[in-house]
């Protein structure tokens, strides 16, 4: 399993993905090696691997929603729709990256609907997702519906040492990057820009993250 990766990446920029700046850390070479090294992992453990007798299976879930920060209005975001239209234009003028020209017209797009909704009122002020918890014998594991700073995942594996802990990351769902809270000063695309990838009208409010790792240990804890 992929655990809280959201804030995690091999030696570039999130951005790189969109301008073609990654370099020598953004090929197929690289993607390949990096895969080798999991792969060898991944055959090492299945050699060492021992066998355990009759086990306790356990299992939860449950819903949980989490709020949006507030949503900007028609206008703001009729006006956003104008600005990335040009952009789009402008772009395209200047011989920009293929990356650069379909982020401005996603986000085009992504202000229209956006409007266009909001106009009707069909805008919702937070997200319900379901979260669940299960145990194997002395594992747990629990599903994160989203890209999750790793720290939040060590957080669940703290509160439960010293059992072991696997973190199921883009599970049940998939509300785009869940930052820590502390993140939320200091910005950046996984905090400031990534949601409109999502659906969202609007990022996810400060502390939803922590909400669900709360969520998370209560159902363990209600198994073992």
């Amino acid at each position: 399993v992929n655990g809280a990766a959201g804030d995690i990446n091999v030696g570039h920029h999130a951005r790189a993905s969109i301008t073609g700046s990654g370099g020598s850390k953004r090929t197929f070479a690289e993607a390949m090696r990096l895969g080798r090294i999991l792969a060898g992992e991944v055959l090492k453990a299945s050699e060492t691997a021992g066998e355990t007798g009759d086990c306790e299976v356990g299992f939860a879930a449950r819903k949980v929603t989490i709020s949006l920060d507030p949503i900007p209005s028609f206008s703001e975001f009729e006006a956003a729709a104008l600005r990335w239209e040009e952009r789009v234009k402008e772009l395209e003028a200047s011989g920009a990256s293929y990356g650069e020209i379909q982020e401005a017209i996603v986000l085009a797009k992504w202000a229209r609907e956006m409007s266009v909704r909001r106009a009707s009122g069909n805008l919702d002020s937070s997200v319900s997702v379901e979260v669940a918890a299960f145990t194997v014998g002395g594992c747990d594991f629990v599903t994160l519906p989203g890209e999750f700073f790793h720290e939040l995942g060590l957080a669940i594996k703290r509160a439960r040492s010293p059992r072991k802990v696997f973190i199921l990351g883009y599970s049940n769902d998939n509300i785009g990057y869940v930052p820590i809270s502390p993140a939320y000063d200091e910005g950046g695309y996984e905090v400031e820009e990534s949601y409109r990838y999502y659906g969202l009208p609007s990022r996810l409010a400060r502390g939803g993250g922590e909400v669900i790792v709360e969520v998370l240990l209560d159902l363990l804890k209600t198994m073992r």
